[in-house]
């Protein structure tokens, strides 16, 4: 007579027949470190090629039925998750260390600078009156060849400042106080402006008129200030603050020794650029 086996015996048959199969392959093992995901667990299974070759091809069937059957620890996902875990964690660990030691030499750096910038200033602002010559090249989209202006630059203390352009055309830019004329001679044409009630040519007034005064305060109001080098050879690179500045000048960067300006660089937004070297100046 055929024997008829209920569901619960079934189950437990196999269970029995499992059993006896794992102690006989590994001798007195555990049947609970079958579910753990271990190196010998993935042997048994059959999903490590040196577990085939133990165990043979029928050790991949064994571990399917045990696993249909024998229910699976937590412990399992946690094993597989924790490490990718541990890993973004260190990575968020490392970049946050990062973060932070960038953030603090620049705090660094600017708090050595300060006696520097601040020294810089005052010799700047010591200079009642000066006078030089400038050749500035400008690098424009629409140009195929650099365009070279050549000139002078008059400051007097307080707030006047001059650039004439003499070649390749005649033009003069007088600033006073808030008013800023610009002559063209070459095109008969002159225009007056107040810098009072446009924050964009304020700013760019004041970029090299407050810098030649040795004006921290005003350069701080319209620019985000970042100096480098020391007293005797220092660069102060301009960024400026307000949208509409920006939305024209990118950055200004103005070079120099001591109380003299050598230099300024001006990055537009559009991607043009013009150097001005400043030579044989006179006080």
């Amino acid at each position: 007579m055929k024997r008829l086996w209920s569901l619960s015996s079934l189950l437990s048959h196999m269970r029995c027949r499992a059993k006896k199969c794992v102690r006989k392959a590994r001798g007195a093992a555990d049947i609970v470190n079958i579910g753990k995901p271990s190196n010998a667990a993935d042997a048994l299974f059959g999903s490590n090629p040196k577990g085939r070759e133990r165990f043979g091809s029928g050790s991949a069937l064994l571990g399917l039925a045990i696993g249909s059957l024998l229910p699976r620890p937590r412990a399992l996902n946690r094993t597989q998750i924790t490490p990718r875990r541990m890993r973004e964690s260190k990575l968020d660990r490392l970049l946050a260390t990062a973060v932070l030691l960038a953030v603090a030499s620049a705090a660094h750096a600017a708090v050595a600078a300060a006696p520097a910038l601040a020294e810089v200033m005052r010799q700047l602002a010591a200079v009642p009156s000066a006078q030089a010559r400038f050749t500035e090249t400008k690098q424009v989209a629409l140009l195929k060849t650099p365009l070279v202006l050549t000139g002078t630059l008059r400051y007097e203390r307080p707030d006047r400042l001059e650039k004439h352009v003499l070649t390749p055309y005649d033009e003069r830019i007088a600033i006073a106080g808030n008013e800023v004329s610009v002559e063209n001679k070459t095109r008969g044409r002159t225009q007056n402006l107040s810098a009072a009630s446009n924050s964009t040519l304020q700013a760019l007034v004041e970029s090299l008129r407050a810098t030649l005064a040795g004006d921290l305060a005003s350069l701080e109001q319209h620019f985000d200030v970042v100096f480098e080098g020391n007293a005797g050879e220092w660069a102060i690179v301009l960024v400026p603050r307000d949208a509409g500045t920006m939305a024209l000048i990118t950055r200004i960067r103005l070079t120099g020794a001591g109380d003299r300006l050598r230099r300024i660089d001006i990055d537009e937004a559009g991607g043009d650029r013009s150097e001005m070297s400043i030579e044989d100046e006179r006080r």
